[in-house]
């Protein structure tokens, strides 16, 4: 089901293939209807669709072991908990393909995507988390994606991040690098155009923005 609607949102647009998400993940179970709901999930919360994106991504939060509608100082510590864990943890990604971390690791990757606009904090949390489970995971494309994410959200917290979030960055080029797709770097390039718009520098951003497309 997940392949055959792989293409929905650039089809039919997001609010319609959020819904064709959300009917395919009733028809299905385990790890296939998380990856579903979590699609139907972002793409409902990027359309506008709040309530009904806030519904299923307290499922896919609740698959994950998360709870949603935690305070935000109860996120806060788990943030810090995580990037914490990531440090002692090394950005060593795993030999081995773990394709149960790399499922997790999309899920808060879709959280995230879907909670930036609305809520930084918690969008931070699951991104922190995607960035554990996808090098876990030992995919180079998806680490990429998950710690370019986290270095966009680490720059939006303002000055005295700059260090941490050029290491990420240069991490996140790494494993684009080693990626077999070019998603990987257009990523990369879009998290550090986002970084340069966060801090003002406008020309760099529309280059690396450019560059992404």
């Amino acid at each position: 089901a997940l392949g055959s609607l792989a293409s929905c949102s650039t089809n039919i647009g997001l609010p319609r293939a959020a819904e064709a998400y959300l009917l395919a993940s009733r028809a299905a179970d385990g790890d296939d209807r998380l990856d579903l709901e979590r699609l139907a999930a972002e793409h409902f919360l990027r359309s506008g669709r709040i309530d009904d994106g806030m519904r299923v991504a307290r499922r896919v939060a609740t698959a994950l072991g998360a709870d949603l509608d935690a305070s935000h100082g109860r996120v806060l510590g788990k943030i810090t908990l995580e990037r914490v864990r990531n440090r002692w943890r090394g950005l060593t990604i795993a030999r081995a393909r773990a394709p149960s971390e790399a499922r997790r690791a999309d899920a808060c990757l879709s959280l995230s995507s879907g909670l930036t606009m609305l809520d930084a904090v918690r969008a931070a949390w699951f991104t922190s988390r995607a960035v554990r489970h996808a090098l876990d995971g030992g995919n180079p494309s998806q680490a990429a994606r998950a710690i370019g994410y986290d270095a966009a959200l680490l720059a939006s917290r303002g000055a005295g991040q700059e260090r941490r979030v050029h290491d990420a960055l240069a991490q996140a080029r790494a494993f684009a690098a080693q990626a077999r797709d070019r998603e990987a770097p257009a990523l990369v390039e879009l998290a550090t155009g986002v970084v340069a718009l966060l801090a003002g520098d406008y020309r760099a951003a529309r280059v690396r923005c450019d560059q992404a497309s």
